[in-house]
């Protein structure tokens, strides 16, 4: 399936975050996000979790379901698995996620 980032990764970091989480979540996105470096590279990474998040769905998806999980992100109640991920994923190169049932509002 050939997605360009740019459709829904734009809509993820233009904002840091805000239309896919919660701003109470968001607010922990952006502590993690700007105390890790300066470079904020740590944005990358917490994309690449969202994706490992939903990698399930996007397979067993076709093209326009794959854009509607990718533009309206299912309602999560905690980000510190995603900043876990995000870290994990920098160190180890490993992903902590192995999320089966996802529920969309």
């Amino acid at each position: 399936m050939k997605i360009e980032p740019q459709y829904y990764a734009v809509r993820w970091v233009r904002l840091l975050f805000t239309r896919e989480f919660p701003m109470e979540q968001a607010v922990i996105l952006w502590d993690a996000i700007f105390s890790f470096d300066h470079s904020l590279s740590l944005i990358d990474d917490i994309s690449v979790s969202m994706l490992i998040y939903l990698r399930e769905q996007l397979l067993q998806s076709d093209y326009s379901d794959c854009l509607k999980h990718l533009l309206k992100f299912p309602v999560v109640e905690d980000v510190i698995p995603f900043i876990q991920n995000a870290l994990n994923l920098r160190t180890k190169g490993q992903s902590i996620f192995q999320i089966k049932n996802i529920q969309y509002n």
